[in-house]
């Protein structure tokens, strides 16, 4: 019965999106604004967006750099990305 249930809300859940989605495409206001209410975007103070700790910014810029290394490294092979 779980099972079923779960699979259920899984479904409601697809089938919410889409309502929404639908309301905020033609235009309903509410709707919108429930939207950016519920992801955080109009609590009045600015938005920090990605990582703030600095030993975690250069580890992901080391990161993104090797990352672009080795695309250039596969181009090489294959072509660029």
């Amino acid at each position: 019965m779980r099972r079923a249930a779960s699979a259920r809300i899984e479904g409601l859940q697809f089938a919410a999106l889409h309502a929404v989605e639908n309301a905020v495409s033609a235009g309903d206001q509410r709707a919108a604004l429930a939207v950016l209410r519920g992801v955080g975007l109009l609590t009045g103070r600015p938005q920090i967006i990605g990582l703030t700790d600095p030993d975690r910014l250069a580890r992901q810029n080391e990161l993104k750099g090797q990352e672009e290394r080795l695309w250039d490294d596969l181009a090489v092979y294959v072509g660029p990305k």
